[in-house]
């Protein structure tokens, strides 16, 4: 998924990228899967402000702190707000 969303934001089609990256999230998702979930909510905030779409990219990072609660991960827990600074 990381190659063709960086091929996606090279040229430009954020949309591409989002969407492709929105479908291997719901697939982590129904996997549960939760490694993976992580990396594509970065990868999607990061598409997001990118896209010079800032509130987006923050919402997607609040949603992946929501997941990290649901899973217990306090590393991730802690990452996703430092993720959300970085941003802005």
């Amino acid at each position: 998924m990381c190659i063709l969303t960086d091929i996606y934001k090279e040229q430009g089609q954020y949309h591409l990228a989002k969407s492709s990256l929105r479908q291997a999230l719901e697939v982590a998702h129904s996997s549960i899967l939760p490694f993976w979930q992580f990396k594509i909510t970065f990868q999607l905030a990061d598409v997001h402000a990118s896209d010079k779409e800032l509130k987006a990219a923050t919402e997607v990072l609040e949603m992946g702190e929501r997941f990290a609660e649901q899973c217990g991960s306090h590393y991730m827990k802690c990452l996703l707000p430092l993720a959300e600074l970085w941003h802005l």
